[in-house]
């Protein structure tokens, strides 16, 4: 899944990118209220250049953080529309996620009152607390997404269901591939790759016709690659979890993860590939 943002401008960029440097302004109110939390939230740099990925991470946030539409996107990308100190919080959620700093990227998601919360800024918070580990609070966020979320997001979160069942399941195989079939039951696949996918959850699939499907798309290069690492991800977590093809799966994790370097997915790659 790739972060889209739209700027004050009106330009769309992804979490790689960005179309002008411009300063991130932060009410007095907010310095005060992250203060309490111990990260003291204060930029006011004109471009912010870390290493990330393959490549840099450009990050450059918006001098008006106005509301802005959602702007349609292919399936698997999320796009923000928060406003205000609420955008500037997100924003440097974000930032420190795909920093690989995800503790100071939960204080921030977790200052954001429900009401501010998106259903896309709830995607990237759900998303955090499954980096970090806290798969019981990852699940609770999910659920909520599946309920309240629109079609796109809600399938990405049913997709996450599966793998935290997987990933968390203590029982037998016999009785987690049980499970596993029930929940894919209710699953609505938007494409004919994520058929694919839920194809493989109920153990009727194989995990090359995901990517089969993925090269018949007439996606642009970059959407088509988050789409990889995407499925990589997920079917990558049954060969794992489920199928315990241990070296099958590091193969495909290592496979997909050069390019990953826009996609939310990129720090799990990382760390079911250091931990093989």
């Amino acid at each position: 899944m790739k972060i889209l943002y739209r700027d004050s401008n009106g330009s769309t960029f992804a979490g790689g990118e960005m179309a002008e440097p411009q300063r991130l302004c932060v009410s007095f109110g907010l310095l005060v209220k992250y203060w309490v939390t111990t990260i003291k939230l204060f930029l006011r740099a004109s471009v912010v250049v870390v290493p990330f990925g393959f490549g840099m991470f450009n990050a450059c946030a918006s001098t008006t953080l106005s509301a802005s539409e959602l702007v349609p996107s292919s399936p698997g990308q999320v796009t923000y529309s928060p406003s205000d100190e609420s955008a500037a919080i997100l924003k440097l959620a974000v930032l420190n996620d795909a920093t690989d700093h995800h503790e100071k990227a939960r204080v921030l998601y977790d200052l954001l009152r429900s009401d501010e919360f998106n259903q896309n800024a709830s995607v990237s918070s759900a998303v955090n607390l499954a980096v970090l580990g806290r798969y019981d609070e990852a699940k609770t966020a999910f659920t909520t997404i599946v309920s309240k979320g629109d079609v796109r997001a809600a399938t990405y979160a049913q997709f996450w269901q599966l793998w935290l069942t997987a990933k968390t399941f203590k029982g037998s195989v016999t009785a987690l591939q049980k499970e596993l079939e029930e929940k894919v039951s209710h699953l609505k696949p938007q494409t004919a790759y994520q058929q694919k996918l839920v194809d493989v959850y109920a153990g009727i699939g194989s995990v090359d016709s995901v990517f089969a499907e993925i090269a018949k798309l007439t996606f642009d290069e970059r959407s088509r690659r988050d789409a990889r690492v995407e499925m990589a991800f997920f079917a990558g977590g049954y060969l794992e979890f489920v199928h315990k093809d241990l070296i099958g799966a590091k193969q495909l994790y290592v496979r997909e993860l050069p390019w990953s370097s826009e996609s939310i997915e990129r720090p799990l790659l990382e760390q079911a590939i250091n931990a093989l």
